[in-house]
């Protein structure tokens, strides 16, 4: 390993991405496998959707990326029918996007898989330590992100 890698290896943050890319590589699998045609690109639209629905902009802010790149994700999300866009109740002329119901069902089917992997990072760190990493992280996630969702 060159003094680059090594340098890069020591920071946190790679090692969260690391583990969140294969954690959600994980989830669309198990998607997959019950019948969503998704990819881990379309989780820059699904983890931030509130239930209520979201702003293509909001959408954009949360992801970290383009409103015209949420909105190519949010079109073919839109015609595999598991997301729509309808009339934001608090202004007409705005748009949001909300879960179809079997957009419901798919983040169902997600959470069961979050489930099975919250229960075997218990089993390997034991359920306190995950917990008390649970709350770090959460701690971090305020420090950088205070506006997060």
């Amino acid at each position: 390993m060159d003094a680059l890698d090594a340098r890069r290896s020591r920071f946190v943050a790679r090692l969260m991405a690391r583990i969140s890319t294969a954690l959600q590589q994980q989830v669309v699998q198990h998607l997959r496998a019950a019948g969503y045609d998704v990819t881990v690109a379309h989780n820059q639209v699904l983890i931030p959707l509130d239930q209520q629905g979201t702003r293509i902009s909001e959408l954009a802010r949360r992801a970290g990326i383009s409103a015209q790149a949420i909105g190519k994700l949010v079109t073919d999300l839109e015609r595999k029918g598991l997301v729509e866009r309808t009339p934001d109740p608090a202004d007409g002329r705005a748009r949001v996007v909300r879960y179809t119901d079997r957009g419901r069902a798919l983040l169902r089917t997600a959470l069961s898989r979050l489930d099975a992997q919250h229960a075997e990072l218990a089993e390997l760190l034991g359920p306190d330590r995950l917990e008390a990493l649970r709350a770090d992280l959460t701690r971090i996630a305020h420090h950088v992100d205070p506006e997060g969702f």
